[in-house]
């Protein structure tokens, strides 16, 4: 069927190729056709280049069909064009493959991912773990030392899980928020641990003072599931991070839906891997004497092994130690030793010495195909690793790139105010307000208003807390304003500045209620009015020097929005808090030649803090005091190298679909 072309492929993907082409075959048969004229498999390029997901053609385990009939699209509206009838695509997804065409962020038509031996029916046993590329080591090298933490306070669990794929694990921080509620967070390992990956607060049945919490795998997905385990009847019931639907037919959330619900047998641990290399975790449970079974498969119920490893002191962790492809017992107290499954009755002891530590977990950081400790003590994390490694070696290279979109959760919106979004004019007057400012939040809401050439901005026109469309004609000196978010006529229309003249959108008076502003760069002022109509400006004042670029925000928490400036000459910014000429309250530096600046309520705290558009990535840098310093988040979103016209405001519960 390949036409007598060679291609190369990941060895373990070939039971699900020859799946697949027994899948066409059977549809060939029946007179069906698709003609494929150029392919390609395995190439080199780095994991996971400028995004956050491992790119499977480095591996071998994914395919691109016709690619000149069936395109990759990532512009804003990620419009699925494809040739590929759907027959043709249900052969490949029937033996293990992701179509590319079905994802939400963004449309790969061509792309086909194989989902690994489970996703394959009949694919059989799971291969053995290839050799590690470097020899045993005793955890005494230190792979990497930082400081880590969670964005709020609290009794963390702590789990390793792999969720991104990209071949190095996140660490996971699970702890009670309050009765019926779960707080969730994902650091992940390309920021040192330092940055919140993925935050999330998750609706449950039970609370702190009947119930336990687990983090584990029950899908086998290789992403964290939430279990809450009843204390009293010992009923565990647990919340998917992903369940594998169709996008075409339904989107889920994340921990949003129940996957099981079941009877554990009491044990002081519990334990996850995959006992019998069937591709399906089984649930390990310990007890402190030393008595340990594993129970198999989805449902937890049918006990395939039990023994008695002896008393348990300090910690218990299940890896791969002798890499054979069945989990190993890590007893881990003052030193390191080693239980070998399938038995645990023989194995390693004193490996290595463990410093003192809050936590420590196995899993592996630098990719060499051996499991490293990560010790946990006072807001730092060390990964001591278990391969021998020169001292020089980057061992982080393979997962790090200087150009890899940020995996960041973004601020917290923690109130009391609404907190603000962000949004964009695309194209000729098309406006997209993003739901969120979370790194994988990429749901927008678009419509039309106005006409190209417009300058937008957002304000809360009718008083009600949304900010709503509004627009300065250049060529007449109207601006146009509506109430709702959505493709629609103006509300309200008037005279107001001249070409030339930049609009701004706050409440100048602090009553509420949004009116516009106008800065004339040619003067260096600015002319404030307090309604929306046809008037002289209520307030004008001087400010800056012609030539500064304006913004407007509530920059000192007093209810009153106020002008500020940002002047490309020296990349400074300008505040003033009173309507009235005269210097700057304050100003310092801030972003990079060429950045635009917008300012919002990124965290609820009723204050506006700056945050800049970078054009040339794509990416908006958001600092949540204004003062100088680093930026506290960075988000990808929107297209790179356009001129977008930047929105800022609370929009509300609108119809985001999935961009």
């Amino acid at each position: 069927m390949s036409g007598g072309k060679t291609t190369l492929v990941h060895e373990r993907i070939l039971p699900a190729l020859q799946l697949a082409s027994a899948n066409l075959e059977r549809e060939m048969a029946s007179g069906r056709r698709y003609e494929v004229t150029r392919w390609s498999s395995w190439s080199w390029r780095s994991v996971a280049g400028g995004r956050n997901g491992v790119s499977f053609h480095a591996f071998g385990t994914a395919v691109d069909l016709n690619p000149h009939l069936n395109p990759f699209l990532n512009d804003p509206d990620a419009e699925l064009v494809t040739d590929m009838p759907d027959w043709y695509v249900q052969a490949y997804m029937d033996a293990g493959f992701c179509w590319g065409g079905l994802w939400v962020n963004l449309k790969d038509a061509m792309h086909y991912s194989w989902m690994g031996p489970l996703a394959t029916p009949e694919y059989g046993t799971v291969p053995t773990p290839y050799d590690p590329v470097t020899a045993e080591g005793d955890f005494s090298q230190v792979g990497l030392d930082a400081t880590f933490g969670f964005d709020t306070d609290g009794d963390y669990s702590l789990e390793l899980f792999d969720r991104s794929r990209d071949g190095t694990p996140e660490l996971y921080g699970y702890t009670w928020h309050a009765d019926g509620m779960v707080r969730i967070e994902v650091l992940p390992a390309q920021w040192d641990f330092g940055v919140t990956g993925i935050r999330e607060m998750v609706p449950v049945q039970g609370g702190p003072a009947t119930a336990d919490l687990w983090m584990a795998d029950y899908d086998n997905d290789n992403r964290a599931d939430l279990w809450v385990i009843d204390r009293e009847t010992r009923l565990a019931t647990v919340y998917a991070d992903t369940t594998w639907r169709d996008p075409r037919v339904e989107q889920t959330e994340r921990f949003d839906e129940v996957v099981g619900r079941f009877l554990l047998p009491a044990a002081d641990q519990l334990l996850v891997g995959d006992y019998d290399r069937n591709a399906t975790n089984d649930i390990f449970l310990l007890s402190a004497n030393g008595d340990l079974t594993v129970r198999s498969g989805v449902g937890m119920g049918t006990s395939i092994f039990s023994t008695n490893i002896g008393p348990v002191i300090g910690d218990v962790l299940l890896d791969d130690y002798n890499v054979d492809g069945v989990p190993d017992l890590y007893l881990i107290d003052e030193t390191v030793d080693v239980l070998l499954g399938p038995a645990y009755t023989v194995g390693y002891t004193d490996i290595g010495v463990v410093p003192p530590r809050e936590a420590v977990l196995v899993g592996d950081y630098d990719g060499d195909g051996r499991p490293d400790m990560y010790a946990i003590e006072d807001g730092r994390i060390s990964v001591l690793l278990g391969g021998a490694r020169a001292q020089t070696e980057d061992i982080t290279s393979w997962f790090k790139y200087e150009d890899q979109s940020p995996w960041d959760a973004g601020p917290e919106c923690l109130g009391p105010s609404s907190c603000d979004q962000i949004g964009f004019v695309f194209g000729d007057s098309e406006l997209w307000l993003r739901k969120n400012l979370s790194w994988d939040g990429g749901d927008y809401a678009n419509f039309y208003f106005g006409n190209p050439g417009d300058v937008g901005v957002v304000g809360d026109w009718d008083c009600d807390g949304i900010d709503t469309p509004g627009m300065f004609r250049p060529g007449n000196g109207f601006a146009y304003v509506a109430n709702a978010n959505e493709t629609t006529v103006a509300s309200t229309e008037f005279y107001f500045g001249l070409g030339g003249d930049i609009p701004l959108a706050g409440d100048w008076d602090g009553d509420g209620c949004d009116s516009l502003a106008i800065y004339r760069p040619s003067q260096g002022k600015v002319y404030l009015s307090n309604a929306l109509r046809t008037q002289l400006a209520d307030v004008d004042y001087f400010f800056g020097t012609p030539g500064d670029i304006p913004f407007a925000g509530d920059f000192n928490g007093d209810g009153r929005d106020e002008v500020g400036l940002y002047r490309p000459g020296d990349g400074f910014v300008y505040f003033r808090y009173e309507q009235t000429s005269g210097a700057a309250d304050k100003a310092y530096y801030f972003g990079d030649p060429g950045d635009r600046i917008v300012a919002g309520d990124w965290n609820g705290n009723g204050t506006d803090t700056l945050a800049v558009h970078r054009k040339s990535e794509g990416r908006w840098y958001f600092r949540l005091d204004n003062s100088q310093g680093f930026a506290d988040h960075i988000l990808e979103a929107g297209p790179a190298e356009e001129d977008l016209i930047l929105l800022t405001g609370v929009f509300g519960d609108l119809p985001y679909g999935e961009n």
